[in-house]
């Protein structure tokens, strides 16, 4: 695979990451992320270990951005 191929393919899952807008979607993404590096791992290809740890790292600070805005919990204790 060219690097051309694989920058594009990168550019669009970083604009996929940033378009999500719900937690399970960026999972999916992270955990494919994981799966990719290990395997990249495996083959020993250092670009593709750090392309994947990237994406995944995205896909993660995406997720706290996401949990920020999420409602608090107040407790179970009333009048607390």
């Amino acid at each position: 695979m060219t690097d051309d191929v694989k920058l594009v393919r990168y550019d669009t899952m970083v604009s996929a990451i940033q378009a999500c807008h719900e937690v399970n979607e960026i999972l999916q993404i992270t955990n494919k992320a994981a799966q990719l590096a290990a395997a990249a791992r495996v083959a020993k290809d250092v670009a593709a270990v750090a392309m994947a740890t990237e994406i995944r790292l995205r896909g993660e600070r995406r997720l706290g951005e996401l949990l920020e805005k999420q409602p608090k919990n107040k407790g179970a204790i009333p009048g607390k």
